[in-house]
């Protein structure tokens, strides 16, 4: 995750309403098809319907982005 977008969260332009501390990062290939099966994954604990937040655990979220971006290493 670049410096660039995580600043970029924290602008007035995308809904973050709090600051919050990243926890925990992933590295792969081609993050953007990793983020979009991951999202398809977790829809059922979607907050929002509009936004990417999920309500689960720091530990299952690791366990599904794993499991999804072991497929792009």
């Amino acid at each position: 995750m670049g410096l660039y977008f995580i600043q970029s969260i924290h602008s007035r332009y995308t809904g973050v309403a709090l600051p919050y501390k990243v926890e925990w990062a992933y590295k792969c290939f081609n993050g953007e098809t990793v983020e979009r099966e991951v999202h398809h994954k977790l829809e059922d604990y979607r907050v929002n319907n509009n936004k990417e937040f999920f309500q689960i655990s720091l530990e299952e979220a690791k366990q599904a982005i794993t499991l999804i971006g072991n497929k792009f290493k």
